[in-house]
């Protein structure tokens, strides 16, 4: 049975994911060891399970108006942020084209920050035009260069390090 607070639950052949639509199979998840799946795996089989559910979430989560740092404002952005994180994991253009949207058109830094990080784990055109227009709107803002490296550093591609050090 679900979790009773909508939390997510792995059982041998199925997982649970509250609020985005209930159990899923677990079956082709790839690890590298042989044993549980690594979390890219099973981020990527919720997005392929769950992808028209995570797109709508994604396009009815949006905020509009100015900036609010209220509790339901919150977690409307790290909802909507935490289904482009799986929907990325697809890979696909048009989500590539949503998160690169995010980047520029961010009216704060938590929604900025969510969407260059999924860009981040990307080898893409719009990973590029991302990292670079980002530091070139804050290059004069040491903090939020640091957090601009630090996106860059927690990437999970295999030259990050070579990547970092051309800065």
């Amino acid at each position: 049975p679900p979790h009773p607070e909508g939390g997510g639950v792995v059982g041998r052949s199925c997982a649970y994911v509250g609020g985005v639509g209930g159990w899923v199979p677990a079956r082709g998840w790839a690890s590298p060891a042989g044993g549980a799946p690594t979390p890219t795996a099973l981020g990527r089989h919720l997005a392929t399970c769950q992808k028209t559910a995570l797109q709508n979430a994604y396009g009815e989560l949006v905020t509009t108006g100015d900036y609010s740092p209220d509790p339901e404002s919150a977690g409307r952005r790290s909802l909507r942020n935490l289904c482009l994180s799986y929907l990325m994991e697809l890979d696909t253009h048009e989500v590539r084209s949503w998160a690169l949207d995010q980047v520029n058109n961010a009216n704060n830094m938590t929604d900025a920050m969510a969407a260059l990080g999924t860009l981040a784990n990307n080898d893409c055109r719009e990973r590029r035009e991302a990292l670079l227009g980002f530091y070139r709107t804050w290059k004069n803002e040491p903090l939020v260069v640091d957090k601009w490296f630090a996106v860059q550093a927690g990437s999970r591609l295999p030259d990050t390090l070579n990547d970092c050090l051309l800065y």
